[in-house]
């Protein structure tokens, strides 16, 4: 997620789990829609067995959601990527 020496500030992940949570049929492309916004800086991940159904994590900083919340997902990303 650290970006070493390019000037870049720390990207954000996101993360889902989809094998112990039900999630519904347009979770994946929902995130995929949000993070496609903020490209290079914001990764999308699958996470089995995580402790939660979506995770958004920066360094220092994890929040996570039972839900597709937008715009509490776009508020975490952009103020982790102002860091």
């Amino acid at each position: 997620m650290e970006h070493i020496g390019d000037g870049n500030p720390p990207g954000v992940l996101v993360q889902y789990n989809c094998q112990d949570y039900t999630c519904g049929p347009d979770l994946i492309q929902q995130l995929t829609n949000i993070v496609s916004s903020y490209l290079p800086s914001v990764f999308l991940a699958p996470y089995p067995g995580m402790s939660a159904k979506i995770a958004l994590a920066a360094p220092g900083e994890l929040e996570t959601l039972d839900e597709v919340e937008v715009d509490a997902i776009n508020t975490f990303i952009r103020s982790n990527l102002r860091s």
